[in-house]
Formats: structure tokens, sequence, C-alpha cells
């Protein structure tokens, strides 16, 4: 029995709509539908794991459930589905679909938001979320202003990157002091980097799109 979707299955396919997946498949590998012309799949009970821009810029594909026993989405899984409308199984114990914004289910990771809605301009990160997953605002459109809230103590490289224009264009962090920056191995030998309570108070937005490829915890300020 067919168990994966291998990597790049069917990424650029230009000519399916549907995929009906057997009840013996585990995993959806890396960039299996990326780029494609899908419409409509519904994963099987048996899924556990969906690869890294598995869907990516599947611009046709609407309605998807994450079945109840789903365990890992990885990066970037529906970035760029700008239409997609997801749903998760009630009795899926990783994850919760919210507001159009997928979270871990107990609330403290986000990892993705979908900047669907051209009428919310603005979000506030709910007071349960402690980090911010890796390509989790990436690609936002409407989004204006965005409110880092003070639970937050992570915020994972590449979480946000550049768009045209730049969105969010306001960010506001509720705690501005502690923040330190360390770089992407692919950025080389450089040092971590302290962030000034001003850095973030004048120009937040600015700052967090300067160090998009860094990750950036946040320390005690005793």
């Amino acid at each position: 029995p067919v168990k994966n979707i291998g990597d790049s299955a069917f990424i650029h396919n230009q000519n399916i709509k549907e995929i009906i997946l057997p009840n013996t498949i585990v995993t959806i590998e890396d960039f299996a539908f990326a780029y494609s012309t899908l419409e409509y799949l519904t994963l099987p009970d048996s899924v556990k794991t969906i690869g890294e821009y598995a869907f990516m810029d599947c611009n046709n594909l609407f309605g998807f459930k994450i079945s109840k026993n789903v365990e890992t989405i990885s990066r970037g899984a529906f970035e760029g589905a700008d239409h997609i409308q997801l749903s998760v199984d009630s009795n899926n114990q990783y994850f919760k679909y919210e507001e159009n914004v997928l979270y871990s289910k107990d609330g403290t990771v986000l990892y993705w938001y979908n900047d669907c809605d051209s009428l919310r301009s603005s979000f506030v990160i709910p007071k349960t979320v402690k980090i911010i997953e890796e390509d989790a605002f990436v690609y936002c459109k409407w989004l204006k202003k965005l409110t880092i809230s003070g639970s937050v103590i992570e915020i994972k490289a590449s979480a946000f990157s550049f768009s045209s224009p730049q969105r969010p264009n306001e960010v506001i962090f509720e705690i501005t002091e502690g923040w330190e920056c360390t770089p992407s191995p692919e950025l080389g030998d450089k040092d971590t980097i302290r962030l000034s309570s001003n850095e973030l108070t004048m120009a937040g937005d600015t700052t967090l799109f300067n160090y998009s490829r860094y990750t950036w915890n946040r320390k005690e300020v005793v």
C-alpha cells in the first residue's frame, strides 16, 4: 500500500483538480503539491505528517480539513495558498484553527497567520502564545498593524519576510526589554545581538524585518 506522497510528487502539476488518498497514507512530504492546480483533497485519518511547503501556492485549493491524527505540520505548508479555508478535526490533539490562525492545541505556538481577510488590517497575538513559528507571517498583504503580546518569548527565524509593500508596517511590542537575536547558520559567523528597548519602541516593524533571519528570544530583565 502507498504510505507516502513523495517529495515534490505533484509539484507544478497543472492538470489536477482532485486527488483521493487511500487510508494508508502517513506522510505528505515536502513540496508534494506545491504550485499545482489542486482544488480538492481530503486527508484520511492515517495522515500524521505534512511536510514543508507541501501545499505552497495552491491558489485553487479551498476547503481543507486537517484530520484527527496529524501531529506535524512543517514550515510553510500552506504558504501562499490565498484562498484556502482551513479547519481542524475536533479530535485532533495537536492543532486548532481559530479566526484564520493555526495554533497548537494549547494555544502556546502560532504556526500560521492566514492573511485571507481583506477586512482585517490589525491583529493582536493572543496572550497564550509563547512561540511564533517559522514562516508564520509570510506573504501578508492586508495585515497592517500587529501587536506582539507580552506572553511571546520566542520568534523563530523567517517568521516574517519582506513583501511589497512591507506588511505589517506597524509592529507594537508589549514588552520591549530583554530581546536577543541569534543569527541563522546560513548568515555565517555573526554574534548574538541584544536589542535596545528604544529600537522596538520607536521602530518595531523596521527592526523586526532587519533581523527577520534571526531567531528572537526574550530574556527576563532583572
